[in-house]
This record gives C-alpha cells, structure tokens and sequence, in this order.
C-alpha cells in the first residue's frame, strides 16, 4: 500500500503560496506565480525530481516578467511553459497583461503569448 512521504530538498526554495500554476516537464516539476496572502506573486522556480533540488529561474517582480497572476493553469511545452488565464494582479498596469505568457526555458526570459517569437 502506497504512502506519503516528504522528501528532502535543497536550493532556493518557493515561498508559501496558495493559487499557483504547476506543471511537470520530464523529470521536473515547475511552479509558478500564486498568492501569498498578500500580494500575486509572479516568480518561477523549478524542482529536479532526481536530485529534489529547487532552482529559481525567475524571481518575483523580474523587470522582464509579465504581471502577476493566480489562480491560472501552466503548461509545459517542446522546452517552453505557458502561464495561462487566471487573476491578474490589480493595478492600472495589469489591465492590459496578455491572458498568456511564454517562458522559454532555454532562453530563461517570460515573452507575451503562446507562441510569441
């Protein structure tokens, strides 16, 4: 009969949040955005199932990051996760975020839309 167990990690771990997107890419396990009580959130971090190390690969309130959100979907994609609909954080800015964004991985940048170049 199967258990829970929690594992051990290491590396720079997320902070405690609530609504956040989560997807699964291979062998690792990406989290994204959420809210923390407080505030959306819209930092990015990952978790390597073989080692159980966290790595951040965006932090909140990065200049090249797309507004925060909750309650949304992220998807893993050919080395690319999308951030999906969800609650933008309230402020005159956010009114015009895309109701997508793109992380490409391999570039380590957030881009407007799906499929944006």
């Amino acid at each position: 009969r199967g258990a829970w167990t929690l594992p051990s990690t290491s590396g720079a771990k997320p902070s405690r949040r609530m609504h956040l997107g989560l997807t699964v890419g291979g062998d690792v396990v990406y989290l994204h955005g959420g809210f923390d009580g407080v505030q959306h959130l819209n930092d990015l971090y990952s978790l390597d199932l073989r080692t159980n190390t966290w790595t951040c690969l965006a932090p909140h309130d990065d200049e090249l990051a797309h507004a925060p959100r909750s309650q949304h979907q992220l998807c893993y994609d050919s080395g690319c996760l999308v951030a999906l609909g969800g609650e933008l954080q309230s402020s005159s800015s956010s009114s015009d975020a895309p109701a997508a964004a793109r992380f490409d991985l391999a570039a380590g940048r957030w881009r407007d839309g799906p499929s944006a170049a």
